[in-house]
């Protein structure tokens, strides 16, 4: 811009001008890097895509989890002191096993000793930690595969509520799988996450830009990332910014000692991670290396027909010493045949038995297992279909070799059979697909184009694409919503949408974080001194000695807390805060939006759901199940803080506003101040035009009004829904 004379000082308008050129500096730049990027890529071979030639056939099972309550659906009520006791020993095993894993692994790698490779580290190894954290007797066999870390859990944990596996192995099985599947995204996930923070502190960055340099790093070693972890590579980041994160992140690669492809070199940094942010952070004892499962609450556990058996098995054998007179005379009745002297269970026996079932729509069938909690009981519902998938030229010849093989390999166990006078053995490896396999669904919803069947009235969640064509009816209602953190929703409505007539927006209906969980009465009871207690002995860390001091603690404060928060009291407590939950989402969209035909244009920017010291926000669940009933359009909110609300242009030269309305605060120092607007600026035409006295933040609505370029007329809330209109956007306040 040439030289400036000293003491001169620039004008609004210059300065304007300057930032305009830096942006356009910016975007060249951008440019740039991105042909520089596609010119890299050029030289190397891309991959060539088989053509999709043949159509294969597959069984898939499509499943729905229904919540009950087990007393209101499960036909003989003597059989729930068997689910109890499962529940509660399962409850003492997952503590102590998950306990036990992390103090194994912190002791593997505090003396340097070999980490069990991702092929050992299987359903096997981790059932035997699993049993030797809780057996009296220590086994050889457990000895030999852990060691000293074996013998020091036994002498600091004397004080740990014993634990009964008898007629509950084929549960602990399930147990251990989902513990085993939690191990290993603990360490893929989590270790996102943790890595973060360390970045974060190492070298004071953002935690935006913390998030950029692991998704780099994870991205090198074709790893997957969370969706919704920054990247570098988005539009919107400057030549400047990608430049620092490749910076930091060959900074990071270069001390990576480790190939993070394989799961014990992903443990081993996950130590030394947490190794750092303990040197890095006073009071830090880094992460644990193993997922602990601290919770008092009853687990749900899996029972499947196996499990069914061996539990009503166990429960005859050890007669009236465990379980009710009732509980075993009911099995010897209902469940079992006379053989010679003994009584053994019926084969015949099934999971439907047990169940008064509802009725279901034909083709759904009762799964083979079930889950409850002793009080709360899940029923998994079946149901078979056939689908068709493109294949390649080559896949196609290896599934009909594979055919054959497995054809062959059944007719020769036929004959075997034959020969020597028995059934056939249906093994699952003579069989090609031995189980259907379960319909994969997308736990992200994508919001419909369809203009069709918006104008049709069908309810459902609809892209802000579609609003150029679609078509509302004169006379029906429109409202505008602004999700939040503390007001979940806040909204304002124009009663009549008509085109050709002037729409005055009133106020919405809006609901807080606190009258939802009012609604549906969280209210457990806190100790506050055992609370402490446990913070005093906390075993997360990585730090093996703090771990062994603190262990003894934890391991005699276990019973108070079953006590305290694994009562019956509370298990109620918890099945009756679901029914509310439900109900509170049943009705949720006829109490906000009670017309039919009203049209709900709902702000979709991407808020913070978590806060310290704050419960969680469901707003996305909400927005489910109004969109279940509700025509939702999802509206665009970039920039909504950083546009002036009038001219909605992001560019023009914005001031903070303040709120006039509530005057001057005192401070705690004595000072007096105004509270400024959160998220709400305005420019000197907006000034100009009186619209500077604003309605407070907690009696407003934020109504959507549509983006107009600087050239443009400013637009009004009359423009709301104009087919001719392409963007929206959501400004923070409804202006007076």
């Amino acid at each position: 811009t040439g030289e400036k004379e000293e003491g001169c000082r620039a004008t609004t308008s210059q300065f304007k001008n300057w930032s305009r050129k830096i942006r356009e500096v910016n975007k060249l730049l951008n440019k740039e890097y991105a042909a520089k990027e596609e010119k890299k890529n050029d030289g190397e071979p891309q991959p060539v895509e088989e053509e999709l030639t043949h159509i294969k056939t597959i069984d898939m099972r499509r499943l729905q989890t229904i919540p009950c309550h087990l007393y209101s659906r499960i036909i003989d009520k003597d059989l729930i002191p068997l689910f109890d006791y499962a529940v509660t020993e399962v409850r003492v095993l997952r503590r102590a096993g998950s306990a036990f894993v992390a103090s194994h692994f912190s002791y593997l790698l505090e003396c340097g000793l070999e980490i069990p490779s991702e092929k050992d580290l299987n359903f096997t190894y981790m059932r035997n930690a699993f049993i030797a954290s809780i057996e009296e007797e220590t086994n050889p066999k457990h000895s030999e595969m852990f060691g000293l870390s074996l013998y020091y859990w036994k002498q600091h944990t004397q004080n740990m509520p014993n634990c009964n596996t008898g007629g509950i192995n084929f549960i602990i099985n399930y147990a251990v799988k989902n513990y085993l599947t939690a191990f290993k995204n603990y360490h893929y996930y989590s270790l996102q996450s943790h890595w973060t923070k360390v970045c974060k502190i190492r070298y004071d960055i953002s935690k935006k830009k913390a998030q950029m340099v692991v998704r780099k790093l994870y991205e090198s070693f074709d790893l997957e990332v969370f969706d919704n972890f920054s990247n570098a590579d988005d539009e919107g980041v400057t030549l400047e910014v990608r430049d620092e994160i490749d910076e930091i992140a060959d900074a990071e690669n270069d001390r990576l000692p480790f190939n993070l492809k394989t799961l014990e070199d992903r443990i081993r940094w996950h130590y030394q991670l947490s190794n750092e942010l303990s040197s890095l952070v006073e009071d830090s004892n880094g992460f644990p290396m193993a997922p602990i499962c601290t919770s008092g609450d009853f687990p749900f556990i899996d029972v499947d027909k196996a499990g069914l058996k061996e539990l009503l098995s166990f429960a005859i054998n050890l007669g009236s010493e465990l379980f009710e007179a009732k509980t075993h005379l009911c099995i010897l009745d209902n469940y079992c045949v006379e053989k010679g002297k003994n009584y053994v269970i019926a084969e015949d026996i099934s999971i439907s038995d047990l169940f008064n079932l509802p009725h279901r729509s034909p083709g759904w069938e009762l799964s083979n297992t079930f889950r409850t909690d002793g009080l709360c009981c899940h029923l998994i519902w079946e149901k078979a279909f056939k689908k068709d998938i493109a294949i390649t030229e080559a896949d196609y010849h290896e599934y009909q070799e594979k055919l054959i093989q497995y054809q062959k390999t059944w007719d020769n166990e036929v004959e075997l059979a034959k020969k020597e006078c028995r059934e056939p053995n249906k093994h699952k490896r003579l069989f090609l697909d031995s189980k259907a396999k379960v319909e994969e669904t997308d736990k992200k919803i994508y919001p419909s184009k369809s203009v069709d069947d918006f104008n049709n009235g069908k309810p459902g969640m609809y892209s802000m694409q579609i609003l150029s064509e679609i078509q509302i009816a004169p006379g029906s209602p429109a409202y505008a919503v602004d999700p939040g953190m503390i007001d979940l929703f806040s909204s304002c409505k124009v009663p009549n949408f008509n085109v050709n007539a002037d729409m005055e927006p009133i106020k919405g209906p809006s609901i807080s974080s606190a009258e939802f969980y009012n609604r549906i009465r969280v209210k457990t009871p806190k100790n506050d001194g055992l609370n402490a207690q446990l913070s005093a002995c906390s075993l997360k860390t990585s730090n093996y000695t703090l771990f062994l001091q603190n262990l003894s603690s934890w391991s005699s404060l276990t019973q108070s807390v079953f006590d305290n928060y694994g009562t019956r009291r509370l298990r109620s407590k918890k099945f009756k805060r679901y029914q509310e939950k439900q109900q509170f989402y049943d009705t949720i969209a006829e109490k906000l939006f009670p017309e039919k035909d009203a049209t709900v244009i709902m702000g979709n920017g991407k808020i913070q759901v978590t806060m310290k010291g704050r419960a969680t926000c469901p707003t996305a669940k909400i927005t489910r199940h109004v969109a279940m009933k509700r025509r939702v359009i999802f509206a665009h909110e970039g920039y909504t803080t950083k546009k002036c609300s009038h001219c909605r242009y992001k560019e023009c030269d914005t001031n903070i506003l303040y709120d006039m309305e509530r005057g001057l605060i005192t401070s705690l120092t004595g000072h007096l101040y105004l509270k400024q607007i959160h998220g709400l600026r305005q420019c000197h035409i907006a000034t100009g035009h009186g619209t500077e006295i604003l309605m407070p933040r907690e009696t407003s609505s934020s109504p959507l009004l549509a983006t107009c370029e600087p050239e443009n007329e400013p637009l009004t809330y009359i423009h709301l829904l104009l087919p001719q209109l392409e963007v929206l956007s959501l400004p923070r306040e409804l202006d007076a």
